[in-house]
């Protein structure tokens, strides 16, 4: 199954119902998500500390995964050997990316399916897509919904041909739950 990686606060954002729009760079003629398509929605992770020296191939598919909602870690526990669910307090480790969560630990996240895939320009986003995009309360933005994007799409995008100057190709992505 394809992933669809947030950052934690935009994770939090989708998981609140704030986000269900998201844009990726066009690379290649076609989207790398299709309409009607299932992909799991991830983001970044942790497991234990006693864990941080393994890679994530490594990791024992008991090991309880930790994963980061707007900067609070959450527990996701594994089974004991009974059956039952174990939810253990560790002292969390290493904050590892999205893209790196093992097929074992994968089920964890949540799904979701893919909508409407278009093609605009970057800029071309608008008041209320930026919203859709999980801005968070408009009273606490200077330049709004729209300044809130744009220094989202700073932080991630530093490349040329990428930056919010540059005005990329996007694919707009419309994404919902998936229970």
């Amino acid at each position: 199954m394809k992933r669809l990686v947030f950052a934690p606060q935009l994770f939090a954002a989708w998981m609140e119902g704030r986000k269900d729009v998201t844009r990726r760079l066009v690379r290649g003629d076609k989207p790398r998500y299709k309409e009607g398509e299932i992909v799991r929605v991830v983001t970044s992770w942790q497991v234990p500390a006693e864990y941080d020296d393994c890679r994530p191939s490594e990791l024992c598919q008991r090991a309880e995964a930790l994963f980061r909602l707007d900067g609070i870690p959450l527990c996701i526990g594994g089974q004991n050997e009974d059956g039952s669910e174990e939810i253990l307090l560790a002292k969390t480790g290493k904050l590892r990316p999205g893209r790196f969560v093992p097929k074992g630990l994968e089920a964890y996240f949540p799904r979701a399916r893919i909508g409407i895939v278009t093609q605009e320009r970057l800029q071309r986003i608008t008041k209320y897509d930026c919203l859709r995009e999980g801005c968070p309360s408009v009273r606490n933005q200077n330049d709004g919904p729209e300044g809130w994007f744009r220094a989202l799409w700073e932080s991630i995008h530093t490349k040329k041909g990428e930056r919010w100057v540059d005005n990329p190709l996007v694919w707009r992505v419309r994404i919902n739950k998936e229970d």
